[in-house]
């Protein structure tokens, strides 16, 4: 997850147009970033100020705020995602403050583009936070330098009180998998079905164009196809679809798709595959999806790097009214309402089956970590509880506008579902069960999503064929990942 500005560059770049890569993020900044939501809770003119804020800003570290009792017993400090979207960890550590008045908790706020390499500069230097922000992209390589605190023990002292059992087991096992070797180093907060989750759609040209919305979410890729072709109209400016393919995390979702199986998928529509060593992009069904959406691209439907980017509140095709559909994380359904502001009205999907029936997905997450050096490891479990707990994580999604938080209590809320409809569906299919994260055996996801980002770019703007892309980015990419571990 990231801010909000780095959401809409990411979702840009994944449509071939200019931008640094993302991912968050997603669910989406650089090539390290993911995807989020702003705040919700803000109105349109206050968004579009903090995104061109954001947009013309170097990316330097905000200012630390500070709030200590007086004499404290313990000093904790926090490094937190900074700006909009990460709004409930400022709040969950006044809570702890109320709670805890003697701890002081000192706030250090991280650009998220920023936060994977302070993390190994700080941990290598024995400088870290107490208490740090990451993903599970990245936090496995953190995990194998001795930079994260295991928790398991305090976990099974206060399995019962954090109420641990909440948390979804499939989050928890991938947590405790490649780089952690069956340890517990983090607690997730934000979660990801997927990073092209949900669809939204724009209602409005839907209807101008006469073509009527998806009956349920058993819908189809091949609806969506028809769907971007028949309300999309490039000659006026209107576009069908924009999905995000310019990361290894949202494009291997996609793939995932094209397994031949309804109910489980299958291994050869995997982009990396399950034993995290090999870059399957020559694989048939994993060529067919990209060969699907490359279409799009070349027959005008999708929006292309020469295609300027709207100058609107929210800065992207679809909030400006430009684009039929767009592949989204869950959270930037609430994110855009506010944006659009009733300027059209829009409705959300999950992501369509596939031709076989059969819907892709990829579990991501964001997590906090115990730096392994500190001097207090109880008061920091105790208010790494607080951030990653039920309450927090669903003020974030109702209230603040983040994504959902990695517990079941959350996604299965009134609140959560009031505030953005289509979580109740989403968190249906998150309990279900979906595809693991990709990671890599050797660890080297952010060097992997640099090398495809880069490589992916001219095939995304429809510039390079399906045989000139592989030649360079199969090879590039399958280096990395040859390489060992860091």
């Amino acid at each position: 997850m990231a801010q909000q500005l780095d959401r809409r560059r990411f979702l840009i770049l994944g449509a071939g147009a200019v931008g640094a890569a993302s991912l968050l993020a997603a669910c989406g900044a650089g090539a390290t970033t993911t995807a989020t939501s702003g705040a919700a809770t803000a109105s349109a003119a206050s968004t579009t100020s903090a995104a061109a804020a954001a947009a013309s800003a170097p990316a330097a570290e905000p200012t630390a705020a500070v709030a200590n009792p007086a004499k404290p017993r313990v000093t904790l400090t926090l490094m937190k995602f900074a700006g909009l979207g990460w709004e409930q960890d400022d709040r969950a550590a006044d809570i702890f403050r109320k709670a805890n008045p003697d701890v002081a908790v000192n706030v250090q706020p991280v650009v998220y583009a920023n936060m994977f390499q302070k993390n190994l500069t700080d941990g290598a230097a024995g400088t870290l936070g107490d208490l740090y922000a990451g993903h599970n992209k990245w936090m496995p390589q953190l995990q194998s330098k001795g930079i994260a605190l295991d928790l398991s023990s305090h976990v099974a002292q206060d399995a019962t009180k954090m109420n641990f059992s909440d948390i979804f087991p499939s989050v928890i096992a991938d947590a405790k998998g490649i780089g952690a070797d069956g340890k517990l180093f983090t607690l997730p907060t934000v979660v990801h079905p997927a990073g092209n989750a949900i669809v939204l759609f724009n209602v409005d040209l839907m209807k101008k164009a006469g073509v009527a919305l998806p009956k349920d979410n058993n819908w189809t890729i091949d609806d969506l196809n028809q769907i971007a072709r028949s309300a999309g109209s490039p000659k006026d400016g209107i576009f069908g679809t924009q999905v995000t393919l310019s990361s290894p995390l949202y494009a291997d979702q996609v793939t995932r798709g094209w397994g031949s199986d309804a109910k489980v998928g299958s291994e050869d529509a995997w982009l990396l595959s399950k034993d995290g060593t090999k870059q399957q992009l020559g694989s048939a069904p994993v060529k067919a999806a990209f060969d699907w959406y490359w279409q799009l691209i070349k027959d005008g439907f999708v929006p292309i790097s020469s295609d300027a980017t709207p100058n609107t509140p929210g800065g992207d095709f679809f909030t400006a009214g430009k684009v039929v559909t767009q592949g989204a994380i869950v959270g930037q359904y609430q994110q855009d309402k506010s944006i659009i502001n009733g300027k059209f009205e829009m409705q959300a999907f999950l992501w369509p089956l596939g031709p076989h029936g059969y819907r892709g997905s990829c579990l991501s997450y964001n997590t906090y970590a115990i730096y392994s050096k500190t001097k207090h490891p109880d008061e920091a479990f105790a208010l790494l509880t607080q951030l990653t707990s039920s309450d927090t994580g669903l003020w974030a999604s109702s209230q603040g506008g983040s994504e959902p938080y990695a517990r079941k209590s959350v996604w299965s809320s009134p609140d959560l579902w009031k505030a953005n409809p289509i979580t109740q569906a989403a968190g249906e299919w998150l309990s279900s069960g979906v595809d693991p994260f990709p990671q890599p055996a050797n660890l080297r996801f952010s060097e992997w999503l640099d090398a495809w980002s880069q490589n992916l770019s001219k095939y995304l703007d429809a510039k390079e064929t399906w045989d000139q892309m592989y030649a360079h980015t199969q090879t590039a990419c399958q280096n990395i990942l040859n390489e060992p571990k860091p």
